[in-house]
């Protein structure tokens, strides 16, 4: 189970949340709308983690890891439906995830797992074409990733 969320330039309050069955929901609301709540995944494992980023494409993007060692990215917005994709799999399970797109447009997904191994996936969105691998290895469980672009 995890959860995260982000406050929008209009104002609009947003809180996801996934949980052990595989189900990610979302949350918003603002002073002046009542609270929603939608659906945007069933990922089919439990998610250990999850991380939100709102494009300047205006497109939302939420990332996932579940403990059957897949990493999903869900997005919608600016025209484009809900759509889940798996963006990398068969790997240990994840317990820590975080996506960032770089100024250059190219989206990372990095994914630390139980085993202290940590991916990176990246593309550049419409190419159709991910590059993954083993980013770097710690001892013991990962809980924790983050990444800057600076």
């Amino acid at each position: 189970t995890s959860l995260d969320s982000s406050i929008a330039s209009d104002g609009l309050f947003h809180v996801f949340i996934a949980d052990n069955k595989g189900i990610v929901t979302e949350l918003s609301w603002s002073n002046t709308q009542q609270m929603t709540t939608k659906q945007l995944a069933t990922l089919g494992s439990s998610v250990s983690d999850i991380n939100f980023e709102y494009t300047v494409d205006g497109v939302s993007h939420l990332y996932a890891g579940t403990s059957d060692g897949k990493t999903h990215e869900t997005y919608w917005g600016a025209g484009r439906p809900l759509t889940t994709d798996v963006v990398l799999q068969n790997i240990d399970p994840v317990t820590s995830i975080h996506g960032l797109t770089t100024e250059d447009g190219i989206r990372h997904v990095f994914a630390g797992t139980s085993t202290g191994k940590v991916y990176e996936s990246y593309w550049t969105p419409g190419s159709g074409v991910i590059i993954s691998g083993q980013f770097m290895r710690v001892d013991g469980q990962v809980t924790s990733t983050t990444f800057t672009a600076t």
